[in-house]
């Protein structure tokens, strides 16, 4: 069976037109009732302090990342200066920099994230796990086969140390909302009383008239608070336009770009109904299309598509769905170092947005010190407290009961179409050992784990360059891929199939010989700097003597020649072997890619 050939323009065009069908005429008007000069006071007050306990955060945050570094600078000083007692101000400032070294040292060592990184992979989970048992089984080793990910590895930037550093690096060298693909916003009725903000990706001109459609569109979830602006979300809808794929991003209601007429309408990631009709309207509207629909969230957005998809029947033309930096339980959010390290600047910002649209409302239904305590909320649990329970947005009053609900672990077994599982094991915020994540094959044979050694929370930098997120696009799009790519040859749309297939390994060449290239060009300029810094030696040794004789010259080079033989065996084993994997999380593995 042949399909039609369309171009992304023409899908697109019919998704927008089939999409409108469901849309409110506009956003809702923002009716605000008259506020006092004093209760604006308050509320510019509050947002003044919020503005310092972001900037505080922040600062916490920033020490995190670069702690190791700071305390092997610490450790260099007490050990270069000398302890002389003559100084007693001198050994009082040396006792407490030493003191500070032990403590932090200490509490560095106990940390998870760090602790994986000096002692690398225990191999308690395993890279690549899923079932192949029965018919969905032998559906999921198709797609995986297709998508080859054991020679698709990651190569992690090599001084980036740990995950903090994998995660928070980039963030520093790139904003977070940095858009690199422009959206149309619609709103989608759900109900009389109810809507939903979707953006829906716009391709280049040159990608809607040249390209042909593939018919699959990615229908995204984002994180905490995220919306189309985030960078990781932007730059996946840009390269999935480049190669036919359309993309709709649900966006949190009433945060960031979004606002509504009141606060108690705020997105909730307890509220799987309205998440459904939105998944059912919009899938709809892919269908005039001839579309199929793929599911993609990061981080809490994938931890909300495993629910779902646990909790609710998808769409028949949803065809799989890929979870990126996700959790099947809630424990890391409550314990641990993510609510104590990075739910304080994550909160705080999310809290000085709320206060910023709704502050009044928020003065008028909890009160003064009521805002006073919701401003000062610094993780998820206090927002639930001082917030969400109070407007609506919890039905039940216990905390844990709240977190139950968001959790997937209970529907894992129930999840029915093809769902990859794409983390990082050295992941500073959802804790490998906290997420419930299965330590052998899969019970659910349409379940499958893809486990990095290395990448951070929705990191996976490779290169120099911090501000690429290439690598994890990569694996998104292939394993959408390859899912259509099987659904279509279960179909009998074989045209379609060869061309996917024919996509995927050249897909596979390409890394591969962009792996080579890389690694020969840093090889280059590892060995040009080596062959610089010795001749520089060389010369300067050189130098200092008088009267030149043979031995000298033999001597001198040898002494190059056996230093420019150390330099290639040291990069060969730092790039290939990962012999610093012991104090750094590179790859162990990374040398087994060209092996087949």
């Amino acid at each position: 069976v042949k399909m039609k050939a369309r171009t992304l323009q023409e899908d697109h065009e019919e998704f927008i037109r089939a999409i409108k069908e469901f849309a409110v005429p506009s956003a809702p008007a923002k009716s605000h009732a008259p506020r006092k000069e004093a209760d604006s006071q308050v509320i510019l007050q509050e947002l003044r302090r919020l503005r310092l306990q972001q900037l505080l955060a922040v600062l916490h945050v920033t020490w995190v990342v670069f702690r190791p570094i700071v305390l092997l600078g610490v450790l260099g000083f007490l050990l270069c200066s000398s302890w002389s007692l003559a100084s007693i101000a001198a050994l009082a400032a040396k006792v407490s920099l030493l003191g500070l070294l032990v403590a932090e040292g200490r509490r560095m060592l106990q940390d998870p994230v760090y602790h994986r990184s000096l002692l690398g992979d225990d191999g308690s989970f395993p890279e690549i796990s899923f079932n192949t048992c029965g018919v969905f089984g032998k559906r999921m080793k198709s797609i995986m086969d297709l998508c080859s990910f054991e020679h698709f590895r990651y190569s992690p930037t090599f001084w980036l140390l740990n995950g903090d550093m994998h995660t928070m690096l980039p963030v520093l060298v790139r904003p977070m909302k940095s858009p690199t693909s422009d959206f149309l916003r619609v709103r989608l009725k759900l109900s009389e009383d109810s809507d939903q903000p979707l953006d829906i990706a716009i391709p280049s001109k040159a990608a809607a008239s040249t390209v042909k459609s593939s018919k699959l569109l990615l229908l995204i979830l984002a994180g905490v608070g995220g919306d189309s602006r985030q960078a990781y979300i932007s730059d996946l809808c840009k390269r999935a336009a480049e190669e036919g794929h359309l993309c709709a991003v649900i966006v949190s209601k009433g945060f960031l770009s979004d606002e509504v007429d009141s606060v108690k309408r705020i997105f909730s990631p307890c509220d799987f109904d309205s998440l459904e009709k939105t998944v059912n309207i919009t899938c709809k509207s892919a269908q005039s299309a001839s579309l199929k629909v793929m599911s993609v969230g990061f981080s809490m957005g994938a931890i909300m598509w495993l629910t779902y998809h646990g909790k609710k029947k998808s769409p028949e033309n949803m065809i799989g769905c890929i979870s990126v930096g996700s959790a099947m339980k809630m424990d890391f959010s409550m314990v641990g170092r993510y609510p104590r390290i990075i739910q304080p600047a994550l909160v705080t910002e999310l809290v000085s947005d709320i206060m910023a649209k709704y502050g009044h409302e928020i003065l008028r239904l909890v009160g003064q010190d009521g805002v006073k305590k919701f401003c000062r909320s610094r993780t998820f649990a206090d927002l639930h407290k001082n917030l969400l329970s109070k407007i609506g947005k919890s039905d039940e009053q216990n905390l844990w009961f709240w977190m139950e609900k968001q959790e997937p672990h209970r529907w894992r077994n129930k999840i029915s179409i093809p769902t990859l599982i794409f983390n990082a094991k050295d992941d500073p915020m959802h804790v490998m050992e906290q997420c419930g994540f299965e330590k052998e094959t899969p019970s659910n044979p349409n379940v499958a784990y893809f486990l990095t050694q290395a990448g951070g929370h929705i990191g996976w930098c490779e290169g120099m360059s911090l501000r690429s997120t290439n690598y994890m696009v990569s694996v998104i799009l292939r394993y959408a891929r390859a899912c259509k790519c099987e659904h279509d040859r279960r179909e009998g749309l074989l045209s379609s199939w060869e061309d996917a297939v024919c996509c995927l390994h050249k897909e596979l060449e390409d890394r591969r010989m962009q792996r080579l290239l890389q690694d020969r060009f840093w090889y280059s300029i590892f060995m040009a700097g080596s062959l610089f810094v010795l001749s520089i030696t060389t010369f300067l040794h050189l130098s200092t003597f008088k009267t030149l004789g043979p031995p000298t010259l033999v001597k001198n080079a040898l002494m190059v020649g056996f230093a420019c033989l150390f330099a290639e065996v040291c990069y060969t084993l730092f790039a290939s072997t990962s012999f610093l994997g012991h104090f750094s999380t590179y790859s162990r593995k990374v040398a087994n890619d060209d092996e087949t």
